[in-house]
């Protein structure tokens, strides 16, 4: 008898988890990839069972150990050579193609029942922006799988340099989220590149009122009455937009540096929150009954 008891105390304190993924998508060159191997290591770090999933097609080379890679299934350069497509059209072929019949997909995946899914999307934003693609396969994942899925939209700090890159890269972003209709979180990449922190902390913060003053000063040495009366325009609507984002609080960034350990925790724990993770676990059934 109590050593049935000691059984189900164990298999009770022994919990199920649920389903979670992270949908990786960015430009190209954002650091998609270095991305999810950070993550990767940090979830191994953290003992969590995670597998890291290549859905670009395109991509022959990536820094993590990929535990399905679409490319076993279709490449873009076959796409190229056979139907006679560029880059681009061969992408958007090769991700159609794989979501027409997604009994490969499904039998790569299907198996990770409790399994922490990173997931590197392609970099050609017109996918999240523009085309349902991506969308299908996020209600792919939510609706057949059960995942929570959490989306994060990378984009490298570099490009971060004035007020209307800054606002640029916030509203694609922005058109991802709302076209995707998932938990969402933005990320400034690379930080650990830059030359000191100063003026990030500017983007960060959403410091509009700073950011229209330094959008008033661009191009303000210009000659040509033209390109004046242009930068004029510009500064008019990037002010209007950056206060709408502003006054709506739609966009905001967190910033990942791979040699602070605090700034990839308080990446995931955005996420955690996003994804309710762990909020729905389940004691498994104890193995023996009581007597």
């Amino acid at each position: 008898m109590s050593g049935k008891i000691k059984n189900l105390s164990l298999s009770v304190c022994s919990f199920k988890m649920g389903k979670y993924a992270q949908l990786v998508l960015g430009p190209a060159g954002c650091g998609k990839s270095t991305y999810c191997n950070i993550m990767y290591e940090h979830l191994l770090a953290s003992r969590r069972t995670s597998h890291v999933i290549n859905l670009d097609p395109g991509a022959e080379e990536f820094k993590y150990p990929a535990t399905v890679n679409v490319r076993d299934y279709i490449k873009v350069e076959d796409v190229m050579e056979s139907m006679k497509l560029g880059p681009n059209g061969s992408l958007v072929y090769c991700l159609e193609y794989l979501l027409q019949d997604v009994s490969w997909l499904l039998d790569q995946i299907s198996d990770f029942d409790d399994d922490y899914l990173i997931i590197d999307l392609p970099g050609q934003i017109e996918l999240y922006t523009h085309m349902d693609l991506i969308r299908q396969f996020t209600e792919l994942l939510q609706t057949r799988l059960n995942y929570h899925v959490c989306c994060l939209y990378l984009i490298d700090s570099h490009f971060i340099v004035d007020s209307s890159h800054f606002i640029s890269g916030s509203l694609s972003a922005l058109s991802a989220m709302v076209r995707l209709e998932t938990p969402h979180i933005n990320i400034l990449t690379k930080c650990d590149l830059l030359d000191g922190s100063k003026g990030l902390d500017l983007f960060l913060e959403m410091d509009i009122t700073s950011l229209i003053a330094m959008n008033s000063q661009e191009g303000a040495g210009s000659t040509s009455p033209a390109l004046q009366e242009y930068q004029k325009k510009k500064q008019k609507l990037n002010a209007a937009v950056g206060e709408l984002l502003d006054n709506f609080s739609l966009v905001r960034f967190l910033p990942l540096d791979r040699r602070d350990e605090d700034s990839i925790d308080r990446i995931l724990l955005e996420i955690d929150n996003a994804t309710q993770y762990g909020e729905d676990e389940e004691p498994k059934e104890p193995d023996d009954d009581i007597d």
